[in-house]
């Protein structure tokens, strides 16, 4: 059985405690968890992490909380009370996992997304009083300078730069809504369910130079069932 300890000189205040060896299992819906970090919730520093079969062993005092955490599953504390065996299900944390981000060739999870990719929800606008909605973007994402070089009614929006200036001969970005190139400035800002600003070149490739400059995708609310 393959074991990790993550430390190995035992505080003074624990040593002279009576410590008791606990064993057991992590498991979540059936399946063996390993990589789970077991850890005493009065010392993080003591603690271990479950082999490759889910199993682990901890020396801990007999009174203390054992605190079970895993990326991905929701933290559980299990006091020990005397237990030498404790067999523990985690479950997956949907909060995280289950989060949608819009990318240029259609959806994926949010943990699954490795290019510079950040969104923003529709509901961050309506409070906003604006007209163009370009003038709205600036300090909301990182990686993105909006600039505003006229307040005439009408010709005040701004100039959004995502990855700098190019060499393609202009500056602007590549703006689809709902699939179609066109402007977003004049968008009811209500009618908008979220923007997903596409940064870096693994983000924009399915784009090749049009996307040099980056892009910024527009899905507007639709009716549903």
């Amino acid at each position: 059985m393959l074991l990790i300890i993550l430390a190995f000189n035992v505080p003074n205040d624990l040593s002279a405690q009576n410590l008791k060896e606990i064993k057991g299992v992590v498991k979540s819906n059936g399946n063996i968890l390993p990589g789970v970090s077991v850890t005493v919730k009065s010392n993080p520093a003591i603690g271990v992490i479950t082999d490759v079969n889910g199993n682990y062993n901890i020396k801990a005092p007999e009174n203390s909380t054992l605190v079970f955490g895993s990326v991905g599953y929701k933290s559980i504390e299990m006091p020990v009370n005397g237990r030498s065996t404790i067999v523990v299900n985690m479950e997956v944390d949907d909060i995280n996992l289950d989060q949608v981000v819009v990318v240029g060739y259609g959806k994926q999870k949010k943990t699954s997304v490795t290019a510079a990719v950040s969104t923003l929800k529709g509901t961050e606008f309506n409070s906003t009083p604006i007209t163009d909605l370009s003038n709205s973007l600036g300090g909301r994402v990182s990686g993105v300078i909006v600039t505003q070089s006229f307040g005439e009614p009408g010709n005040d929006g701004s100039d959004i730069l995502i990855r700098g200036i190019s060499t393609t001969g202009s500056t602007r970005p590549l703006i689809i809504v709902d699939g179609i190139p066109r402007d977003f400035t004049q968008l009811e800002p209500n009618s908008i369910e979220s923007f997903t600003i596409l940064k870096d070149a693994a983000a924009v490739a399915p784009y090749g130079v049009a996307g040099a400059n980056g892009v910024i995708l527009v899905i507007t609310k639709r009716g549903k069932t």
